[in-house]
């Protein structure tokens, strides 16, 4: 899983560079066309593959987000509750969460970083399977507001039912989501296909699905889906159940919580608190051109290097802000050729304290610090993100240092 995780998150890392390109691209070709009166239909298309393209990146970095510690005791009920907001989030907007009450010696043997990502997986899952049962059956939306429940229980499995999960037979923690979805008995063998709906859209949202069914087979578990009745699906997770007495995982609660993901914000337009020079540094020139226009039509002029010494070069020669120079702001990628982002922060800091730093990086790592800078205070953004994101977070650095 190692593995499969630094791989995942190496691919994801090249796509968000693609997409960058893709989607900043695409939402100039969108001004100059609506503003030239031109239909848009063509660009409509183009938008809603390239938000498929961006949800399937999501999926890989997702594989490769958490750092895994190895199995230990986490108590169910509170786990559940801490994620419980998290998961809801998840869902469809209209589709409420019920967490059932869960046996407070109920707890399983499971790393908590994968039961957090599986957990996630699951509400990714339910959630593609109430759009697609809304798309296949308009009486499912007439219905209203969708409902969700998620249990976990003890269950004693017999060497029948154990050998038809590939398990042992004996007592295994069941953690069930029940919610809308759709197909048959018959398409339930195929829920956890990467590629495998019903209608045949959706496709790359049921990644995480697939994510589910390797966690749980690498905890040693299983992963199962259900339709008990039409219009209804049931994902269940098996896992080891820990044995009683065991050593609580002291960060069981806080780590079995999957972050939401963070919302992108529109910005006003540039004030001239935010008006000011940014050196943008990224060894892919594409990116750099993206990230120019979007900056320059956000009102601030723009320097580029394509690696840290040039940057640093760059800055020798014109100066900056805070020292009557020309660069207010460095936008720097965190993997780079050459001088690595934390040796580059630290000349920053060293040369140019007061110069504020925002660092965007494409690579999601499992347990790779190279993911984050060593400065927890310098913020990140995460590729692909949009320009109102990018504005919003150049405003708010200007503003902080006058």
């Amino acid at each position: 899983m190692r593995a499969v995780a630094r791989m995942a998150g190496g691919l994801a890392h090249e796509l968000n560079n693609l997409l960058m390109v893709l989607g900043g691209n695409l939402d100039f070709l969108r001004g100059r066309l609506a503003g030239a009166g031109v239909p848009l239909d063509e660009v409509t298309e183009m938008g809603d593959a390239l938000a498929e393209a961006r949800a399937l990146a999501g999926e890989l970095a997702a594989i490769g987000r958490r750092r895994r510690r190895g199995p230990r005791r986490v108590e169910l009920a509170p786990a559940l509750a801490a994620a419980a907001p998290a998961l809801q989030a998840a869902l469809a907007p209209d589709c409420t969460l019920d967490v059932a009450p869960v046996s407070a010696d109920l707890a399983a043997l499971v790393d908590p970083a994968a039961l957090a990502e599986a957990l996630a997986a699951l509400a990714a899952g339910a959630r593609e399977g109430v759009r697609t049962l809304r798309r296949m059956d308009a009486s499912a939306t007439a219905e209203g507001p969708a409902a969700a429940t998620l249990t976990a229980t003890g269950r004693t499995l017999d060497a029948g039912e154990a050998e038809a999960l590939g398990l042992a037979p004996g007592t295994w923690v069941a953690i069930a989501l029940r919610a809308p979805g759709p197909g048959a008995p018959a398409d339930a063998p195929h829920a956890f296909e990467p590629f495998h709906t019903p209608d045949g859209r959706g496709k790359g949202a049921l990644l995480r699905l697939a994510v589910a069914w390797a966690l749980a087979r690498h905890e040693g578990g299983a992963a199962t889906a259900d339709n008990p009745a039409p219009g209804e699906r049931v994902l269940t997770l098996w896992l080891p159940e820990a044995p009683t007495g065991g050593a609580r995982d002291p960060e069981g609660e806080s780590a079995a919580a999957p972050m939401p993901p963070e919302r992108s914000r529109p910005t006003d337009a540039a004030s001239p608190a935010s008006a000011r020079s940014i050196l943008v540094v990224d060894d892919e020139p594409g990116v750099r051109g993206t990230i120019r226009r979007v900056l320059e039509r956000g009102g601030h002029a723009v320097l580029e290097a394509p690696d840290g010494h040039a940057a640093l070069a760059l800055l020798d020669r014109v100066g900056v802000a805070p020292q009557g120079g020309a660069i207010a702001l460095i936008l720097t990628d965190l993997q780079m050729p050459g001088l690595s982002a934390d040796a580059l922060l630290a000349r920053l800091r060293e040369r140019w304290p007061g110069l504020p730093v925002l660092c965007m990086t494409g690579l999601v790592d499992g347990g790779a610090d190279a993911a984050r800078p060593r400065d927890a205070n310098v913020p990140v953004l995460d590729k692909p993100f949009e320009a109102g994101t990018l504005l919003a977070h150049v405003r708010a650095a200007l503003v902080r240092t006058g």
